[in-house]
């Protein structure tokens, strides 16, 4: 598939919202805002499309060499296995963890033991968005933990040209789509000319306004469903 018709397929799924309110998981002060959302999980049902971009994606790192393929969960988990079978090689996965002091750090279940194939083998990471970066950062940090090797990374959609492979952590990083006119506001910035200077709710999901309203169960402009 090519850019147009993965974006278009986002399209049809309604999963690109925009005109609303949304935090993201970038950011300070509860994350940063904006009126737009780009929500992968309406397309976690389309096989046939994930297996499309997932073909798309093996081709697009295949020349990094990897021996192995890991994603975070929710859907880079299953990408990553779309994208070993298509390459041949063995997928892992791995849990994006939030801390007691609001930090994150990247883990394999200890039920699975994954961890103990990583030593010594190329991975290259795949997700379904690229946002900030920081998700990819942290797989690649816990493969170098257990003593991999991170090759690259490929995403599906990348919401921002700015974010790199500098800003994931990795040395090579192999996009399908971008999308255009993402705009990304601090708090302050929302505040003073964004959605939250009009009042206008933030939504609890997709999104974390729901982390917000737990931290912060007053804050204005209020919270609402979709």
């Amino acid at each position: 598939m090519d850019a147009q018709e993965i974006l278009s397929e986002l399209a049809e799924a309604e999963a690109v919202l925009t005109g609303l309110h949304f935090v993201y998981t970038s950011g300070e002060r509860g994350g940063n805002h904006g009126p737009a959302y780009i929500n992968m999980r309406r397309v976690a049902h389309k096989t046939v499309f994930l297996d499309a971009v997932a073909a798309d994606l093996g081709e697009a790192v295949r020349s990094l060499r990897p021996d192995m393929v890991i994603g975070p969960e929710t859907l880079g988990r299953t990408l990553a296995d779309k994208v070993g079978s298509y390459l041949g090689i063995d997928a892992i996965h791995c849990d994006i963890v939030e801390l007691e002091d609001g930090s994150k750090v990247a883990r394999f279940s200890p039920k699975l033991d994954l961890g103990r194939l990583v030593k010594g083998k190329r991975f290259v990471i795949v997700d379904d968005l690229l946002t900030s970066g920081g998700s990819i950062k942290l797989v690649a940090e816990l493969i170098v933990e257990h003593g991999g090797i991170v090759v690259g990374a490929g995403v599906v959609v990348r919401r921002s040209p700015d974010v790199g492979a500098e800003q994931c952590g990795v040395p090579e990083l192999r996009v399908l789509a971008e999308v255009q006119g993402f705009v990304v506001l601090t708090r302050d910035q929302c505040e003073a000319s964004g959605p939250c200077s009009r009042d206008e709710p933030i939504v609890r999901r997709p999104g974390h306004g729901w982390k917000l309203e737990q931290d912060e169960p007053n804050a204005k402009p209020g919270f609402r469903d979709l």
